[in-house]
């Protein structure tokens, strides 16, 4: 359960690191989207999952887009470094954040609904997947 409670942190803190809007950090309106395009879909995709071949393909499907934005995602840490303290962020995170809060219990429900097909090996191999793809963006 540890392992799920730390892939949502790590979404709560990339959303939070890209929940943005305009002004200073218009450009990375983009990645936001991406990212949130993507999680939407893991978790629609993790709801309508009713066996472990299902439950792996969403996972590998997240994994594959986290994987594929991480590098725009480290680019913008190295560019915004003072949107990273997630306790004082900037006015304009505000409330993109608020939005993360609506977002969260969903992306925790899905997660739950994972751990009935934990122990197969496909989805485990998914699992392994994702927080290799997460530390990419870290």
């Amino acid at each position: 359960m540890k392992k799920y409670f730390a892939l949502v942190m790590v979404v709560v803190f990339l959303s939070m690191l890209f929940a943005c809007g305009g002004g200073k950090f218009a450009d990375a309106r983009k990645v936001i989207d991406k990212w949130a395009d993507a999680t939407n879909s893991f978790v629609s995709d993790l709801e309508n999952a009713n066996d472990a071949a299902s439950t792996a393909a969403a996972i590998n499907a997240y994994a594959d887009e986290m994987k594929a934005l991480a590098p725009e995602m480290k680019k913008m840490q190295e560019k915004y470094p003072e949107i990273k303290d997630p306790k004082n962020p900037p006015e304009e995170l505000k409330e993109a954040m608020a939005k993360m809060e609506e977002v969260m219990p969903k992306m925790m429900s899905a997660m739950m609904k994972l751990t009935q097909y934990a122990q197969d090996p496909a989805v485990m191999e998914a699992q392994k997947k994702l927080g290799e793809a997460m530390q990419d963006v870290q």
